[in-house]
């Protein structure tokens, strides 16, 4: 059974690469830790003000069997 993975792009262009990457890092937590039931995953852009480029916000949030949250 594949994990139900939400991906929001915040103040950025969706990219089918970044996509792919999480779903492989999801791939990787499951082997190493065991079943992921859910999956959401926040990136934001920096807002136009910062000035040290390349600064993203990443929030995941993760459900495991038992009700278990980590995030």
């Amino acid at each position: 059974m594949e994990t139900p993975i939400q991906i929001d792009f915040q103040g950025m262009d969706a990219s089918e690469d970044v996509r792919g990457s999480i779903n492989a890092h999801i791939a990787e937590l499951e082997q190493r830790f065991g079943r992921v039931t859910t999956c959401r995953i926040v990136l934001k852009a920096a807002s136009d003000h910062h000035h040290t480029g390349g600064q993203y916000e990443v929030n995941i949030r993760l459900t495991l069997p038992n009700g278990r949250e980590v995030n």
